[in-house]
């Protein structure tokens, strides 16, 4: 009974949390719309630009991490995380 009277006045967890996702998915519809109006060919491109960039950055992480490792537990923790950079980038969008 009482619970109840409390999810009335609050809302329950998962109300909340739903709450919460609605701006996300707003943006993510607005996004939709943009790239109904592209090409395929375009999206390819744009996820090609994407895919440099983030190439890019990782690198210019790894040189400064490098840089900063001074210990050896670190670099163990670097070589691991490291590794699953790879496996999560290492695939390439084909059409």
């Amino acid at each position: 009974m009482i619970i109840n009277l409390i999810n009335k006045i609050f809302g329950s967890r998962s109300d909340r949390e739903i709450k919460s996702l609605y701006p996300i998915v707003d943006e993510i519809n607005q996004l939709a719309e943009k790239l109904k109006n592209k090409s395929d060919d375009e999206i390819r491109q744009r996820t090609a630009e994407l895919m440099d960039e983030i190439l890019t950055s990782r690198k210019e992480a790894e040189a400064k991490a490098k840089d900063e490792i001074s210990d050896k537990e670190e670099a163990r923790k670097f070589v691991w995380t490291q590794s699953w950079i790879k496996v999560c980038f290492s695939f390439r969008y084909e059409a």
